[in-house]
């Protein structure tokens, strides 16, 4: 498996602060993210673009196991919306293997998580975990949907994906699949929930 995790948004909800240098524990949010993508992966492809400097930074400078199977790649047109991000990460992703797409800022995402939903993907094209019929992260997609991601232009959407393909949308009472940090209250929130991380 490999898993391109994006980090290239704006945070303009947090008022300019890229969430993805939140403190989380003892490191930042996205060291967190990546760490935790690397238990499951055998390359995680970290998507930066806005302030990619300081995100970058603060990955290099973290002491993260195996970290020689990251590769982080830089999206110099974020602006134009998330799925280009996720199409320049999948654009390095090997041809053969099934892929999670994923984002820096769901705090409370596990190995388990990634394991869990790898399980039901079987022969169909990509499985999305739903909580209270919410959409979640991350997505397990097969290694046959690759080329078709890379034919969708940038400015397309997930959901524009999602919706050409067999698709399970897998329900599950695990609400960390859609706890994400969009804005400085989310952040407050997380902290205080009883995690063994935070």
């Amino acid at each position: 498996m490999e898993t391109v995790l994006l980090a290239a948004g704006a945070s303009s909800r947090m008022g300019g602060i890229p969430k993805q240098l939140l403190p989380f524990g003892h490191v930042p949010l996205v060291v967190h993210s990546v760490e935790t993508a690397l238990h499951v992966s055998d390359k995680v492809i970290l998507v930066t673009g806005f302030q990619a400097e300081l995100i970058e930074d603060a990955v290099s400078h973290a002491h993260i196991d195996h970290e020689d199977c990251l590769i982080i790649v830089r999206n110099k047109h974020y602006e134009h919306g998330q799925f280009s991000s996720t199409h320049i990460g999948v654009s390095h992703v090997s041809p053969e293997v099934d892929f999670f797409i994923t984002m820096a800022d769901l705090p409370l995402i596990e190995p388990y998580h990634y394991i869990a939903l790898a399980e039901q993907l079987g022969t169909h094209d990509a499985v999305r975990p739903h909580h209270n019929g919410y959409p979640g992260h991350p997505v397990i997609v097969s290694n046959r949907m690759r080329d078709t991601i890379l034919k969708l232009p940038i400015t397309a959407t997930m959901r524009d994906f999602i919706s050409t393909i067999d698709v399970v949308n897998w329900e599950h009472p695990d609400s960390a699949w859609i706890t994400d940090i969009d804005t400085p209250e989310d952040y407050r929130r997380l902290l205080t929930l009883k995690h063994p991380f935070v």
